[in-house]
């Protein structure tokens, strides 16, 4: 409810994800709060954090914005799917921007969403892009 006051997003639209820490000591969206968790005080989330993590409570909070660029309900999350961030180099402009996140399934192979891909950058669908996995973030 905080949330929405500061930020104007009502809560039905907001889905609160846990922090993880990797082995290559970065970090990345785990996994979405339960509905239980989401019952909570921050305080209690913090106390369950830190002795899973030893660090503080780090929420990393999900919005889904329709056409309008209003906010819609988040999609649907299954055990198998995986979020993931994809940010896209410029080699001429030495530029890095963000072009958007996907959910894909944990067992599936990048050449099923190569045509997304090249859409979130603007791109033709059949362009030939290269991927790359730097921390959080998989580069186009």
């Amino acid at each position: 409810e905080e949330v929405a006051k500061e930020f104007g997003i009502p809560v039905q639209f907001q889905r609160f994800w846990l922090w993880a820490k990797r082995q290559n000591h970065t970090y990345r969206p785990n996994r979405p709060l339960t509905h239980a968790e989401e019952t909570q005080t921050v305080g209690q989330l913090r106390e369950v954090s830190n002795k899973v993590h030893n660090a503080e409570l780090k929420l990393f909070l999900e919005v889904e914005k329709g056409m309008d660029l209003c906010p819609i309900a988040p999609p649907d999350k299954t055990k198998d799917d995986i979020l993931l961030f994809f940010k896209l180099y410029d080699p001429e402009k030495e530029e890095l921007r963000y072009v958007g996140r996907l959910f894909v399934k944990c067992t599936g192979k990048p050449s099923e969403i190569l045509t997304r891909l090249n859409e979130m950058a603007g791109y033709d669908h059949e362009e030939d892009i290269v991927l790359y996995e730097v921390g959080l973030y998989c580069f186009l």
